[in-house]
C-alpha cells in the first residue's frame, strides 16, 4: 500500500488586465455480516521522514471588479418555468458548441432550467451562500448591454454586447464613430486577460448595427486600405503594434494583417466562450489561503465525509488588540453531485475569543473539520469557504470527493486521515470510535515529529478464536524541500 497524498487543484487565474491607453471605458456601472468485523481502526505512529510538501494552493481565490447589480439566486433560474427566448438567447452565447448542442437538444423548460442551474453552480464563487455572484453578474452584463447596444433581435443587442456578455468590459476601448471620408463607424476592444490576441473589432454595417469582424479592412470604403486603422491603434494593443511593425520592415500590408488575424482566429478559438470571473476584489476582500483534505469513512446509514481545514493564526494574531477581542469566521460549504445539483449548503459563523486562540491552535493553524453523512456512492463537487470579517480576507475552495461502494462481504478500507496525534477517548468533532484523532490539514510534518495516521479496514475474517489477522505495508515519500 503506498500512501498518495492527491492536492486539490483549481482553474488558474485569467491574467490581470494592465494599465493602457484607454481611449474610452465603460461607464460605472458499519455493519457486521456473518463473522466478519464491522472495522477495524488504523492508527500508526511513525517517525516522519520529512514528509514535507507545500500545502498553500497554487491558486488564489478568485475575484471581480464589475459591478453588480441584479441580487438574485441561481434558483430563480429553476423557479422560472417559462424562460423566454430573449433571456434564452443570451445565455447560448456562453456555450462552446458541445454544449449548446446539448442544451439545445433539451425539450422542456424544466429540463433547461434544470441545465442552467448546473451550469451556473460550477462558476459560482461562493458556493456555500445561496447567493450566485456570476449568475448575478450575468444579468448585470445582459442589463447593460441590451441598455448600450439595444438591437431589436431576439437577444436585444449587436455583437458588441454578445462580446461583453461574454467577457465583461474591456480594458481598454478604441472608438472611431465620428463620420469620416471612406471609412465606416468602427470600435476594437482589448481584453489583455486573453493574451497577446485578446482584441476584436466591430464594424458598422450602415444601419447602427456594429458587426464582430476579422479584419478591419471591412471598414473601409472605396480604394482606401485598413493599414491607417491598424496603425491608429498601434498603442492600444502589442497585436495591432506588430502588424505595423510588420509592415514597416517589409512586408506586404495585406500579408500581415491576413497572417495575423489567421492567427487570432486560431489563439481565440482555443480560449474559453467567457472569461474567467473574479469577484473578491470587488468585495474588497484579500485572498487567504489554508490548507484543506478531506476522507470518507463507511457507517451505518451510508458514508462519512470529513472535510479538515486550518487557518494560519498569524495573521489572525495581528487583528487582536486585546484580549477581550473576537475573531471572527464565517465558513460556508457546499455539496454537489456529479452532474453539480445541489446536496447540502451549511454556512456557520464562530467566534473564538482572544485568550482562546491558544489553545485552538495545531502547529500554528487553528484547526477544523466539516462532518456529514452521504447516503449514496458515487462522485461529488464540494466547495469550502472560509472568511475573516474582521481582517476581511477571504478563500474558496474547490475540490472532488468519490465516494466508494463499500461490499458488505470483501475487504474495504477507508481513506487515509493524516493527523497531529491520535489518542483514547471522545471530542465534539474530532472523534473515531473510542478515539481522538486531530487532524493534521496541512499533510506537513517536521523531520522530528510523530506522523499519525488513521484509517479503518472493513470485513476482516476472524478466526475460530474471534480474532483477526492482518498485515499493512506504510510506505512514506518525500515530497518537495528537505526539511
Amino acid at each position: 500500500m503506498t500512501t498518495t497524498f492527491p492536492w486539490s487543484r483549481c482553474a488558474p487565474e485569467a491574467t490581470p488586465g494592465r494599465s493602457g491607453p484607454a481611449i474610452r471605458r465603460e461607464p460605472s456601472v458499519n455493519r457486521s455480516h456473518g463473522r466478519r468485523v464491522p472495522f477495524l481502526w488504523g492508527a500508526i505512529c511513525a517517525i516522519a521522514l520529512g514528509l514535507a510538501s507545500p500545502w498553500n494552493s497554487p491558486c488564489s481565490p478568485q475575484s471581480s471588479h464589475a459591478t453588480r447589480e441584479p441580487q438574485r439566486t441561481v434558483d430563480s433560474v429553476e423557479t422560472s418555468r417559462n424562460l423566454s427566448p430573449a433571456d434564452q438567447a443570451a445565455f447560448i452565447i456562453l456555450l462552446s458548441d458541445s454544449e449548446r448542442a446539448e442544451y439545445t437538444s433539451l425539450r422542456t423548460p424544466e429540463e433547461r432550467a434544470a441545465w442552467q442551474r448546473r451550469y451556473w453552480n460550477q462558476r459560482d464563487p461562493t458556493p456555500g451562500t445561496e447567493r450566485n455572484e456570476r449568475y448575478e453578474e450575468h444579468l448585470r452584463r445582459v442589463q447593460y448591454a441590451r441598455r448600450m447596444y439595444s438591437w431589436p433581435n431576439l437577444r436585444g443587442f449587436d455583437d458588441r454586447g454578445e462580446i461583453y456578455v461574454r467577457y465583461g468590459p474591456p480594458d481598454d476601448w478604441y472608438e472611431m464613430s465620428m463620420p469620416t471620408p471612406g471609412v465606416r463607424a468602427n470600435e476594437s476592444w482589448v481584453y489583455h486577460g486573453l493574451g497577446f490576441y485578446g482584441v476584436f473589432d466591430f464594424v458598422d454595417d450602415g444601419s447602427g448595427y456594429y458587426r464582430l469582424v476579422n479584419d478591419l479592412s471591412e471598414a473601409v470604403i472605396g480604394a482606401h486600405t485598413a493599414l491607417g486603422l491598424y496603425a491608429v491603434r498601434s498603442d492600444l494593443s502589442p497585436f495591432y503594434a506588430t502588424i505595423l511593425q510588420r509592415v514597416r520592415s517589409g512586408d506586404a500590408p495585406s500579408l500581415a494583417i491576413g497572417e495575423m488575424i489567421l492567427d487570432r482566429e486560431r489563439a481565440l478559438a482555443e480560449k474559453p466562450r467567457e472569461a474567467d470571473f473574479h469577484w473578491f476584489e470587488e468585495a474588497k476582500l484579500k485572498p487567504m489561503d489554508f490548507p484543506f483534505y478531506h476522507a470518507v469513512f463507511r457507517r451505518e446509514k451510508g458514508a462519512l465525509l470529513e472535510v479538515y481545514y486550518g487557518i494560519p493564526a498569524s495573521p489572525l494574531r495581528g487583528h487582536i488588540r486585546r484580549a477581550r477581542d473576537r475573531l471572527q469566521l464565517i465558513v460556508e460549504f457546499a455539496l454537489f453531485d456529479s452532474t453539480w445539483e445541489d446536496v447540502i449548503r451549511r454556512r456557520k459563523r464562530k467566534a473564538v475569543a482572544a485568550n482562546r486562540l491558544g489553545d485552538r491552535l495545531k502547529e500554528n493553524l487553528m484547526v477544523d473539520a466539516l462532518r456529514l453523512v452521504v447516503l449514496r456512492p458515487g462522485l461529488f463537487h464540494y466547495a469550502l469557504g472560509v472568511t475573516d470579517s474582521v481582517a476581511r480576507r477571504a478563500g474558496v475552495y474547490k475540490a472532488m470527493a468519490v465516494v466508494p461502494h463499500w461490499s458488505e462481504d470483501s475487504l474495504g478500507l477507508s481513506s487515509l486521515e493524516l493527523a497531529y496525534w491520535i489518542e483514547p477517548g471522545a471530542h465534539p468533532k474530532f472523534t473515531k470510535p473510542g478515539l481522538v484523532v486531530v487532524p493534521n490539514p496541512a499533510r506537513r510534518y517536521r523531520r522530528d515529529q510523530p506522523c499519525w495516521l488513521y484509517f479503518e479496514i472493513y470485513n476482516l475474517s476472524l478466526d475460530p478464536s474471534g480474532h483477526s489477522h492482518y498485515r499493512t505495508t506504510l510506505t512514506l515519500t518525500r515530497l518537495g524541500r528537505d526539511r
